[in-house]
């Protein structure tokens, strides 16, 4: 299963990073913004974890929007944080399998990696 995590904290980015890859057969490549689009051009991913804001240069529901025109169909996991100020009306058409509270809980993480690991191993029909 391959994996992209795109979030500009490192130490939140790498934090789910490790807790993905403590699934056999898991590859997690990350990103800090919108260069997260050329690392899917390179090779699909089979779910995307990525801030629902980001830094420039973007935004990180346009920035996920943008990888789904750009054929992503996986689980993805939102991190949202506190002083975000993405509505729930923004996210719709996300299909978001968890949305995780930045800094996230250790607990939830595991639960949005068991979440995506499930949609994953499942097929999705359209």
């Amino acid at each position: 299963m391959r994996i992209l995590v795109v979030e500009t904290d490192h130490a939140v980015r790498d934090r789910v990073k490790v807790a993905f890859q403590q699934l056999e057969g898991c590859t997690v490549d990350t990103a800090e913004d919108s260069w997260a689009l050329e690392l899917a051009k390179e090779s699909p991913y089979d779910a995307v974890v990525i801030a629902d804001t980001l830094q420039a240069p973007g935004d990180g529901l346009q920035l996920l929007k943008d990888l789904r025109a750009g054929g992503l169909t996986g689980p993805v996991v939102l991190l949202s944080h506190p002083s975000s100020d993405a509505a729930p009306k923004d996210r719709e058409g996300v299909n978001a399998s968890a949305v995780l509270t930045v800094p996230p809980d250790t607990l939830d993480i595991f639960k949005a990696v068991l979440s995506v690991q499930a949609r994953v191993s499942t097929p999705q029909y359209p």
